[in-house]
């Protein structure tokens, strides 16, 4: 266009004419706008992310937390607190509970596990301290932990450890009697045997909370239509409670799972957004797998996106997943979540705007309408084509971001007023006179059975302090 219509021209004006459009169309050619479609929003959305305490490890993984259809929640760590205390202990026939309490903490001070910390604690109160002679420790994925403690070689772990350990005359006796009622409650039940003996020494009940955020997190992944299933290989017993507590049915539940079995619910879930898929749909919904263990790591790895729980973590998940939350509150997810989906949007924005940009300015150019300001009016069209899919790219920086300050002043002033009915309660005990006028009585008992942890609140007993809120 710049040469043969040029040549064939019949004056300078027609010459000039034809050398015009040329030009222009090679601006208009140029896809500046387009280019930065997609790169301004993925470094503004990582960067957003990043602020909240999440690391997303690329660009695609952005992109694929917009498009989740399933998520596989492991519970220890991440619809729990991961904090377990314990709440029983069984010895089998001669054996004394301090003897089966040294073994077992022996064996759980080389461990990382939360279920560890709470095994060394009672141990602690009960004034017994684990052996500094273990050798041998070694993780059995999905059933538990093998080591021998002062030559002796002992088997810690779930329930299908000990059927395999040929421990199954307890399973059925006085000893699984009370493990099945405990894991009924909903409490893990741990087994402590030595290898090679026909029955276990004893077991011992832990229980763990529901983290904070937990239901919130089920509700609106629900919202936003994206199906949550809980994945963990403790006792149905225990998941089934923390289901319930989180707001997940029992169909939902998939409890007693190896790291294998997870590996192929992943699997499953993905084979089923891909089935679901319409056909004019040109991409299916990922499946992800939110985890913070060594037995979540190769479900973290087979899952479309895997997530894991930074803040109390092991460094295999870690490594495996593609976003890591460096936080307890679950609610990160469902923001990330949410940012994923307005990143996609953004791209799509801005995509449509850039080739809308181009094709009408190449249609305005080649209809003559710009006269001679259509090579003005092009480069114009470029450079503010491009300032434009940058801001609209960069907006998610501050998406949301009021609604979360919002949130979090609202959280801190409700803990601030939880806090001082606390106090104050427990100081009308300590004077025995009623609650002082700022704090109802009914604030005052909310605060009450808030605070009071362990059954104290400061130095008074939790029910003294009911006792003088009812009183005023």
């Amino acid at each position: 266009m710049a040469v043969v219509p040029a040549s064939l021209a019949d004056g300078p004006a027609e010459r000039r004419e034809w050398l015009t459009i040329a030009c222009t169309l090679l601006v208009l050619g140029c896809p500046c706008a387009l280019v930065l479609a997609t790169p301004a929003t993925v470094v503004s959305g990582l960067a957003a992310a990043a602020n909240s305490g999440v690391l997303i490890k690329g660009g695609q993984y952005l992109e694929a937390l917009g498009l989740l259809g399933a998520v596989g929640l492991d519970k220890t760590g991440t619809l729990t607190e991961g904090r377990f205390k314990v709440r029983g202990v069984a010895a089998a026939d001669g054996v004394e509970e301090a003897e089966l309490l040294f073994r077992l903490a022996s064996v759980e001070a080389q461990s990382s596990h939360p279920l560890a910390a709470a095994v060394l604690a009672e141990a602690a109160a009960r004034g017994v301290a684990p052996s500094a002679d273990v050798e041998g420790y070694a993780t059995l994925p999905g059933r538990g932990v093998s080591a021998s403690v002062d030559g002796q070689a002992l088997l810690v772990g779930n329930r299908q450890l000990a059927a395999e350990a040929g421990w199954a005359a307890a399973l059925a006796g006085p000893l699984g009697t009370q493990a099945a009622a405990w894991e009924r409650a909903g409490h893990t039940v741990v087994w402590v045997g030595e290898d090679g003996a026909a029955a276990p020494l004893g077991a011992l009940a832990v229980a763990d909370a529901v983290r904070k955020g937990a239901p919130e997190l089920v509700a609106g992944l629900r919202r936003v239509g994206v199906r949550a299933v809980m994945l963990t290989g403790d006792n149905e017993g225990a998941a089934l409670k923390v289901a319930g507590a989180v707001g997940l049915g029992r169909e939902d539940v998939y409890a007693a799972l190896t790291p294998a079995d997870k590996l192929g619910h992943v699997r499953d879930l993905r084979e089923a957004l891909t089935a679901s898929r319409p056909s004019w749909q040109l991409w299916r919904r990922h499946a992800a797998m939110v985890g913070d263990g060594v037995n979540d790591a190769p479900a973290l790895a087979a899952a479309d996106l895997g997530i894991a729980m930074g803040a109390a973590g092991t460094p295999a998940a870690m490594e495996t997943a593609d976003v890591v939350l460096f936080s307890n509150d679950l609610g990160k997810l469902a923001e990330a979540a949410r940012l994923g989906r307005r990143c996609r949007a953004a791209i799509l924005q801005n995509v449509v705007f850039a080739i809308a940009l181009k094709a009408a300015m190449i249609v305005v150019t080649l209809l003559g309408l710009l006269g001679s300001f259509a090579l003005v009016a092009a480069i114009l069209a470029d450079v503010v084509g491009a300032l434009v899919v940058i801001l609209n790219g960069t907006k998610v920086l501050w998406w949301g971001r009021g609604p979360n300050r919002k949130r979090k002043k609202k959280e801190a002033a409700a803990g601030r007023a939880t806090q001082g009915g606390c106090e104050k309660a427990a100081a009308a005990v300590e004077e025995k006179v009623p609650v002082p006028a700022p704090v109802p009585a009914k604030a005052a008992a909310k605060a009450a059975s808030k605070c009071c942890s362990g059954g104290t609140c400061g130095g008074s007993k939790k029910e003294d302090v009911e006792v003088v809120v009812s009183a005023a």
